[in-house]
């Protein structure tokens, strides 16, 4: 195969492509709606759980977040260097404490050094489980789940917001269609095709607009059931930001793709 008839071939492999993908767009859409309201869902139950087992409320956990937001925001590249010099301290202050703590008589429970000063998540020295002091480690803990449910809710809004985008856009494809066929049946009645065209090729021109209309309404039918049946929100086909206006060369790729 020449170097020509390469470029050829994927250009062809890459406009079926776009093809299929913008007419199966709106079962995607639905899919990942789909599994992020499960995911969204399963992460606030986690969230709940998380929540018990600290025996924490809502208003809790977000001042933990600040708590946390707080503390990045001060970890900057020219601070690293001293931090890590001062947690090493830190460590070294620790394991001399865990000693002491070991050594106090009637101690039931002798605390791990090793795993103590490993810092995981799991666990959780003795003194930081007592009276009103949480260790920045539980605070991320929460963090992140918290952080995981927002952006769940984050994407469910911004997946809507394409669903209904795309809605809108073949809405206002199939209007301008409309407004075209109206106009050429009326240069039809009146016996007015434009210079460039026969009378004849008028009326194929009418014929071809109709033909595009009708699988214009067929796919927007497709589509609104599709997502009307993952999405009970009465507003759900009404945009709050005006869609951006497309200029009349890209204002349907599903007709160009069927022209081609």
């Amino acid at each position: 195969m020449t170097k020509s008839g390469r470029g050829d071939m994927i250009t062809v492999l890459a406009m079926g492509w776009n093809h299929r993908k913008v007419q199966s767009l709106h079962k995607t859409l639905a899919k990942r709606f789909v599994k992020t309201t499960q995911r969204a869902e399963m992460e606030a139950a986690n969230l709940e759980s998380l929540k018990q087992e600290l025996n924490i409320s809502m208003e809790d956990a977000d001042r933990w977040v600040c708590d946390v937001k707080q503390w990045a925001a001060t970890d900057s590249n020219q601070t690293r260097q001293r931090k890590r010099r001062r947690f090493g301290e830190l460590k070294k202050t620790l394991r001399e404490k865990i000693v002491l703590y070991n050594t106090i008589p009637g101690c039931e429970e002798k605390i791990d050094t090793e795993a103590a000063c490993s810092l995981s998540d799991d666990f959780i020295l003795p003194w930081e489980a007592q009276g009103d002091v949480v260790s920045l480690r539980l605070k991320r803990r929460v963090f992140d789940q918290v952080m995981l449910v927002r952006r769940m809710e984050e994407e469910k809004i911004i997946i809507v917001k394409e669903m209904t985008q795309h809605y809108q856009h073949l809405k206002k494809t199939l209007e301008k269609l409309d407004s075209l066929l109206q106009e050429t049946k009326e240069d039809i009645k009146i016996h007015n095709p434009p210079r460039e065209l026969t009378e004849e090729g008028h009326r194929g021109l009418y014929c071809c607009i109709l033909h595009k209309r009708h699988i214009l309404q067929q796919k927007l039918a497709a589509v609104t059931s599709t997502y009307g049946s993952v999405n009970t929100d009465p507003s759900f086909f009404t945009l709050e930001e005006d869609v951006e206006e497309e200029s009349e060369d890209n204002s349907s790729p599903e007709l160009s793709e069927e022209e081609s």
